[in-house]
């Protein structure tokens, strides 16, 4: 992706621009770009980029990778957790963590590659807006309006958080999540059928920690 394509994009289809071009810088390679939002903060404690997005296009943000330095898409129902972007899955997704080049000022440099955690416009003091676990009521393995598999997350307030399944950066994403929960379930994903019951688990487990009558 381009910067100033999804900008004249954006402008075109009257989408939300978050950022102004002084907070990025443009590096070269060939006659590719590659890009450093300056609005992203590194927390050493946490090993984990906060990341704000360039673009919002109703279901969609797009946001300056820091691992490696394009720009990525994460729909909105998936900035709750703190993710791996999508070039982690391009190294090895068992591991928990993998190895971009990095490219500043025509110099090339290797760098772990950390997570990502995208504060959005909607967040709060400083931190993304999270699920709050004492709020979920239940969760089921269904299909969206495409017929592609997700994770339906429904909480006490009516609010609906959903997690796509249907590839493997988006189960990666989902069993973050899931391990999130500390619910002392063992999350792997090795079939639909077999995720499916895992879910059911996992929500059982919840209902009992969060006092709801299945």
């Amino acid at each position: 992706m381009n910067l100033n394509e999804e900008v004249r994009i954006a402008k075109e289809y009257d989408e939300k621009i978050l950022f102004d071009f002084d907070d990025v810088s443009i590096d070269y390679e060939d006659d590719r770009e590659f890009y450093i939002d300056r609005r992203t903060k590194y927390d050493m404690n946490l090993n984990i980029h906060f990341v704000k997005p360039v673009t919002f296009d109703r279901k969609y943000y797009r946001y300056v990778c820091p691992n490696c330095q394009k720009i990525h898409a994460i729909h909105k129902s998936n900035v709750y957790i703190d993710f791996y972007p999508a070039c982690f899955g391009m190294v090895n997704q068992k591991r928990k963590s993998g190895i971009q080049r990095l490219i500043f000022k025509g110099e090339v440099m290797k760098l772990p590659i950390n997570k990502i955690k995208l504060i959005t416009e909607n967040s709060k003091g400083g931190n993304n807006m999270r699920i709050q676990v004492e709020n979920i009521k239940g969760m089921e393995v269904v299909a969206n309006e495409n017929g592609d598999p997700i994770v339906a997350v429904t909480c006490k307030d009516g609010q609906e958080h959903q997690f796509p399944i249907s590839k493997s950066n988006q189960i990666h994403i989902c069993n973050e999540f899931l391990r999130s929960l500390d619910l002392g379930i063992e999350i792997e994903f090795n079939s639909f059928t077999q995720y499916g019951s895992l879910i059911k688990d996992c929500a059982a487990a919840l209902m009992i920690r969060n006092g709801v009558n299945a």
